[in-house]
């Protein structure tokens, strides 16, 4: 099954509740990306999000305006224990479960939707600069699908 076709099966089985533990044995993989402002991301295959966003909308749901990521390291953390040597690199994720909450502390939003992720190469990388090996302290790595900003 080649990258394109992987990626679709996986997003339709999250999405349809599968269970995705057989799936988590094949791992995704992502390039590190050092953001302009300092701001650590994975990328993700922007075609895996648009698929669940199009099979879960809802009235009042927007896509992110950020585009498909995990997020890795905040900019106060570059700043603070960086600079990121591993930009560009590539680290593999795996995939669970489809999420949804009301975020504490991003007023903005109502609502987020998101797939759950698991890496232990990005915790490795966390806690080898001298950080927490999740964000926040206790934040799993996700890839937010769709959002939406209260009314």
């Amino acid at each position: 099954m080649n990258r394109s076709a992987r990626i679709l099966y996986l997003a339709k089985s999250i999405v349809a509740g599968d269970t995705v533990t057989e799936y988590m044995k094949i791992p995704m993989t992502g390039k590190l990306q050092v953001k302009p402002g300092g701001y650590v991301t994975l990328q993700v295959p922007q075609e895996f999000t648009d698929n669940i966003y199009n099979t879960i909308y809802e009235e009042g749901m927007e896509k992110p305006e950020y585009g498909a990521h995990i997020s890795v390291m905040t900019d106060f953390e570059n700043d603070k224990f960086g600079p990121i040597w591993e930009d560009g690199e590539e680290f593999e994720y795996t995939i669970s479960s489809i999420e949804s909450c009301d975020p504490e502390g991003w007023d903005e939003m109502k609502k987020v939707w998101f797939v759950k992720c698991y890496s232990p190469q990005l915790e490795e990388l966390r806690t080898s600069y001298g950080m927490n090996h999740l964000m926040f302290t206790d934040h799993d790595f996700h890839i937010t699908i769709a959002v939406e900003p209260h009314a």
